[in-house]
């Protein structure tokens, strides 16, 4: 039958292409997989809780007591155009401060666990641009002086294609992390079985841990 699955785009780029959907459709021909990248909000867990969804894959610790997965975890970098006329190799705080910033916009909120950590640290960043995807963000960078924080493993991957440069940001940041959702009426259906299964196979979430 029909499951559907909502997450990140930029977890289509990194976690999942190399992973389960190279296998999925392999030895179950009725399954019919429904992949949603868009709305992806808190409220994504209260459609896995009501049942509209049958899966969500978040970058956010629900508040809902939902049975979960940790897929992977992947640490923070500050992303820039590779030919920026201020930013060398490293930075201080004070220089990554005074960048103007490319937010990543989250259910209309400017959010990244990096940038909240930066506020709890009592430091704010010049944000003057916002994007919904992390996977967007680095192509807007050619060109200007914007910094964005990043995943570490996405700004590797779209390094080349993007024209960027990384950089370690100047303060310790909590990991990035992804996990896997879903209500636990499904827990014993062979169906959701499977198909957590695939998602979080063993051997593929620890490749992606070890990037």
């Amino acid at each position: 039958g029909p499951l559907s699955v909502r997450l990140m785009p930029s977890t289509l780029k990194v976690c999942l292409p190399n992973g389960p959907l190279a296998n999925m459709f392999t030895g179950r021909p009725v399954l019919t997989l429904t992949i949603s990248n868009h709305e992806l909000s808190p409220a994504t867990a209260d459609k896995v809780a009501s049942g509209e969804l049958d899966f969500g894959i978040l970058p956010f610790e629900p508040e809902q007591d939902l049975p979960s997965i940790s897929l992977f975890e992947d640490s923070w970098t500050c992303a820039v155009w590779s030919k920026h006329p201020t930013v060398d190799d490293s930075m201080s705080l004070d220089e990554f401060l005074a960048l103007p910033h490319l937010a990543f916009s989250f259910y209309g909120e400017h959010f990244t666990l990096a940038e909240d950590y930066l506020h709890e640290l009592g430091y704010h960043s010049k944000i003057v641009a916002s994007t919904e995807t992390f996977g967007t963000a680095p192509f807007l960078l050619r060109g200007t002086r914007l910094a964005t924080i990043l995943p570490k493993r996405l700004g590797e991957r779209l390094q080349s294609a993007a024209d960027i440069k990384l950089i370690d940001l100047p303060f310790n940041a909590p990991p990035f992390l992804e996990r896997l959702v879903w209500n636990p009426r499904f827990t014993a259906s062979p169906a959701h079985t499977w198909m957590r299964a695939q998602i979080a196979d063993p051997e593929y979430v620890t490749k992606a841990r070890e990037g």
